[in-house]
């Protein structure tokens, strides 16, 4: 009994020189192109880490992530040091700034209750906030310090603009409201002295209470009783 066959045709046989039959080789398969395809860039990659000949740029790639990794890592620190609340902030400054003598802290001013919702609400660390608490001190300071010198200065344009004796005129009036009022109300009169013409204004005043009985004025400022027996409140009688 034969051998069974697969069922794949037998080659044709060809005829050779001599005239016999040989079978045909089977053809050779074909060959894989041996041309490099070229790299496509991934969606995902910025064309800033991509050549289109060597592919991804991977000393470019890894600077910038290991500089990521080291925002990430200052960020989440920083975070850290924020406080919970704008209560929290402590109102405090630098410990390399002094304030000078005779100021202090109020921390009664509005100003800081803003302040601290600010530094909140940019994330703000406590010494970033100390370090704007410092800005708002000095410019306090320096706001004040310019409102003192031109106080001084409309003061001594007052006194030049009274003549020689300015400053002697507006002691005496001072001298009077202390004589006149309450120390209080006594102070609160020398503050409206800033004119001439409202040192005119209160020098009549003292003349006219003076000349008129009313009252009368020593020098040291206070009131002297009347000597005709009228009672002080009275005017003098014209004749």
């Amino acid at each position: 009994m034969s051998e069974a066959q697969p069922n794949s045709p037998a080659p044709a046989a060809q005829p050779s020189p001599s005239g016999d039959a040989f079978p045909v080789a089977p053809p050779m398969p074909a060959q894989p192109s041996t041309q490099a395809t070229a790299p496509t860039r991934p969606e995902w990659l910025a064309e800033r880490f991509w050549d289109d000949k060597t592919g991804v740029k991977g000393g470019e790639l890894k600077a910038h992530l290991d500089e990521l990794t080291r925002f990430k890592a200052d960020a989440d620190a920083r975070a850290a040091q924020v406080p919970q609340s704008a209560d929290s902030y402590r109102t405090e400054l630098p410990e390399d700034f002094k304030i000078p003598e005779g100021w202090a802290i109020d921390e009664a001013d509005p100003a800081w209750r803003s302040g601290k919702e600010f530094a909140k609400a940019t994330g703000l660390t406590q010494d970033q906030f100390a370090g704007l608490a410092k800005i708002y001190v000095e410019q306090q300071i320096a706001a004040h310090q310019r409102e003192e010198t031109a106080i001084a200065g409309a003061l001594q344009a007052r006194d030049a603009a009274l003549g020689p004796n300015g400053a002697a005129r507006v002691d005496a009036l001072n001298t009077w409201f202390r004589g006149m009022a309450e120390p209080k109300v006594a102070a609160q009169l020398s503050k409206t002295l800033w004119t001439p013409d409202i040192v005119g204004f209160f020098e009549k005043i003292q003349r006219d209470l003076t000349n008129q009985g009313t009252v009368g004025f020593r020098q040291d400022g206070r009131v002297a009783s009347r000597t005709d027996g009228q009672p002080a409140s009275l005017r003098r009688a014209s004749s």
